[in-house]
């Protein structure tokens, strides 16, 4: 079994489809949308992984944060506090996102986005609206408990040393 080298493998990685240009020292154009950099903690922002790792999706976010663990660039997508979502996909909970999930003290950058794709962006909190919707009319109902449901009685059956109980309707008023 012949192990490829660190080169071999750079040559067969998949090569990048994203277009990244650096406007100034704070400002990029990622695929045709410009982004300011408001934080780069240790360095870590780096165009190649950036480009590598970066999908067309992220341009429906206020704001990108990008950590590198292991030398790894891992990218997550924050809106800003003013929209209805989840108190997590807030720009104001990124700093506990950086405490639960990255390590401690790992390089992080934070990218602001300055041409949201709002027609991307709508249609996610749409069917973020929808899916709330759904979940809110499929919540199973319990029943009352059995003392205080109506035309029902309670039967207890012995089968050996279990005890079951029947729930039935009543059929008539006695």
């Amino acid at each position: 079994m012949t192990h490829k080298t660190p080169e071999e493998l750079e040559e067969m990685r998949r090569p990048s489809v994203n277009t990244i240009d650096r406007i100034s020292e704070n400002e990029i154009i990622i695929n045709g949308h410009l982004y300011e950099i408001l934080q780069n903690y240790r360095e870590a922002f780096d165009v190649e992984q950036l480009a590598d790792r970066f999908v067309n999706l992220f341009s429906r976010y206020d704001y990108i944060v990008g950590d590198v663990e292991s030398n790894q660039l891992r990218l997550k997508g924050f809106y800003k506090d003013q929209l209805e979502v989840r108190n997590e996909l807030k720009i104001s909970s990124f700093q506990d996102y950086l405490y639960e999930v990255c390590g401690f003290g790992s390089p992080y950058f934070v990218l602001q986005n300055k041409d949201i794709n709002e027609r991307a962006r709508s249609r996610w909190l749409k069917e973020q609206e929808k899916n709330k919707q759904e979940k809110k009319g499929s919540e199973v109902r319990h029943k009352e408990s059995v003392n205080k449901r109506k035309n029902e009685f309670v039967k207890s059956v012995n089968k050996g040393k279990r005890r079951t109980f029947k729930i039935r309707e009543k059929r008539g008023q006695k």
